[in-house]
């Protein structure tokens, strides 16, 4: 399970509409994308949780939702 998962870096997408970007940067720019991508994966793919990307978009997704916004 990825619960353990913790990134060394970023996760950078090699090709596709997102080539050369971070899922990191994603998360700001289009992150319909992030949630469309790991829904993809986990209900399109076999064994989808042993894929490194999988592993990090959910890492990912996690952290953005355990997140509270502050007041400036």
């Amino acid at each position: 399970m990825t619960t353990n998962y913790k990134p060394i870096g970023p996760y950078i997408l090699l090709n596709g509409k997102y080539a050369g970007k971070a899922l990191e940067q994603l998360m700001f720019l289009d992150y319909g994308y992030i949630i469309w991508k790991y829904k993809f994966l986990k209900y399109r793919i076999l064994r989808a949780e042993e894929l490194h990307e999988y592993k990090h978009l959910r890492w990912l997704i996690i952290q953005g939702q355990s997140r509270q916004s502050q007041e400036i």
